[in-house]
Order: C-alpha cells, then sequence, then structure tokens
C-alpha cells in the first residue's frame, strides 16, 4: 500500500488499472473520431479542389493532370491535399499555376 501511495499519489485509487483501462477505452475513442474527422476534411477538400480544377485532356505530358488554372483556392487546396498525401504535384509547375492528380502507388 505505501509503495502505490508513493507512485500514484495518496488519493490513488485501490484498482488503478480500471482507471488506466478507462483511459486506453477513452484514447481508442479518440483516434477513431480523429480517423472520421480526417477521412471528412479530405472529402471535403476533394469536393472544393475538383470543383475548382480542370481536367487536361489533350496529348500533352500533362494528360490526366488536375490544372489549377492559377486560382489561388485551387492551389491552396491542391497543396493541403498533396500534405495529406492524397494528391501529387507536377514538378514542372510554373508561378502560380500548378497541376495535380491522385497519387500514384
Amino acid at each position: 500500500m505505501a509503495k502505490r501511495t508513493a507512485i500514484l499519489g495518496k488519493d490513488a485509487p485501490e484498482h488503478w488499472w480500471d482507471e488506466m483501462a478507462t483511459l486506453r477505452e477513452r484514447i481508442a475513442e479518440l483516434e477513431a473520431e480523429k480517423k472520421r474527422l480526417r477521412e471528412r476534411l479530405i472529402e471535403a477538400l476533394e469536393d472544393a479542389f475538383f470543383a475548382i480544377a480542370h481536367l487536361v485532356q489533350d496529348d500533352t505530358d500533362r494528360k490526366g493532370w488536375y490544372d489549377s488554372q492559377a486560382r489561388s483556392t485551387a492551389v491552396d487546396v491542391g497543396n493541403q491535399l498533396v500534405e495529406l498525401g492524397v494528391l501529387e504535384r507536377h514538378p514542372d509547375g510554373y508561378g502560380r499555376r500548378w497541376f495535380y492528380r491522385r497519387k500514384q502507388d
């Protein structure tokens, strides 16, 4: 009893492992909520990006890529999706005009 009190404090519950189990459950719930919110964020960003960006269909090296058309919102959202690992950015963009596509695994 004295050792438990020294480590956990004088008000430590008799069965502190029950408290730990409750904390583990709460952590699991929060991790699941974080995953759900991340998925919703990605979905909303994709909706915004694909509503603004233009799919390149002509026979160039950018065919199949989405053109941000130098629109700040498309560039900003595209860059966020790159950071989240959803899109990749074409290495040959210029100025504010960048090209994106779904990340190829």
